[in-house]
């Protein structure tokens, strides 16, 4: 599970809660980083879908291939699917200004890629 808020100057998103689930698989933890510390491509992506979310008030469900490391502190990558579904929270009022994530490894053969897979690419 992870949480992204907007900013207060409206520029990007952090991840209030990166949770440790996530940071096992992924092997690094966000909380508190922006969207920013993803590489170019999935950061867009990312913004992306959080503005989405946020302007429609609207859950969404993706697909995702994305880089990990494939060992906690190493600099060894490997792609990975996974599933996401995104929800809209507001914590300041009515509007949606984070999106709360559920985040979940798909398992299978990671070498096919469907059309509804958004790609990364190792960084």
């Amino acid at each position: 599970m992870a949480i992204v808020e907007r900013l207060s100057d409206g520029g990007d998103y952090r991840y209030r809660l990166f949770g440790m689930r996530l940071v096992e698989t992924i092997g690094r933890d966000l909380t508190g980083k922006t969207l920013g510390a993803w590489p170019d491509e999935e950061a867009v992506v990312l913004r992306r879908q959080t503005e989405q979310v946020l302007s429609s008030s609207l859950p969404l469900t993706i697909r995702v291939v994305l880089p990990v490391l494939r060992y906690p502190n190493s600099e060894e990558w490997q792609t990975v699917r996974f599933e996401q579904v995104l929800w809209p929270v507001s914590y300041r009022g009515n509007k949606p200004d984070a999106v709360l994530k559920l985040i979940e490894r798909m398992d299978g053969p990671q070498d096919r890629v469907s059309s509804e897979d958004h790609v990364c690419v190792v960084p």
